[in-house]
């Protein structure tokens, strides 16, 4: 629906919503809802089914042909070979999304790859990679002084300092204490 609204002329001209399918993807062949709901082949990794009034197209990714229009789909099929191939066929229309694409898919191209490689993966190996490329000065900004001091045991906070230093910050503090103990 958020679409329809999106891309009709106003939300009081709606394009009809006949002119709008809905499609469901899924990485393997979905046995559960096989089970409950009938799926009809509509060609080779496509099935149909029927969910209250609506039809909806469901891509099933692992099963689709390793053709070139499919190279978008393959390299989120989950089985290596078709997500190479998805890989070496697929044009990207926005370089921007190169990197991205080229990180997702890094591990496929190592050969023995047997572990997923799941959106937190990739998250935490971004993260990584950021924090790696930083300089320490960009890696503390923003951060208050008193939260980098609690993280550091008393004597790491005191190195550096002379101890003329040290003595004057404590003089500043007993002062401070001598004033509250009057006030109070």
């Amino acid at each position: 629906m958020n679409y329809r609204k999106q891309i009709s002329p106003s939300f009081e001209k709606l394009f009809p919503v006949e002119d709008f399918e809905l499609y469901a993807v899924s990485t393997r062949y979905p046995e559960k809802l096989a089970n409950t709901v009938a799926l009809q082949s509509v060609q080779e990794g496509v099935y149909g089914l029927q969910w209250g009034s609506r039809l909806i197209r469901l891509i099933v990714l692992s099963e689709v042909p390793q053709i070139e229009r499919n190279a978008l789909w393959l390299l989120f099929s989950g089985i290596v070979e078709k997500v190479q191939y998805g890989v070496s066929q697929y044009k990207l229309r926005q370089r921007e999304l190169r990197a991205v694409l080229n990180k997702l898919f890094a591990p496929y191209r190592l050969e023995g790859i047997a572990m997923p490689y799941t959106v937190e993966d990739f998250k935490r190996e971004v993260r990584e990679e950021v924090l790696a490329s930083m300089t320490p000065e960009e890696r503390l900004q923003g951060l208050p002084p008193e939260e980098l001091l609690k993280r550091l045991p008393p004597q790491e906070r005191l190195k550096g300092l002379t101890r003329k230093q040290i003595e004057d910050y404590l003089k500043t503090l007993s002062a401070k204490n001598r004033g509250r103990k009057r006030g109070a």
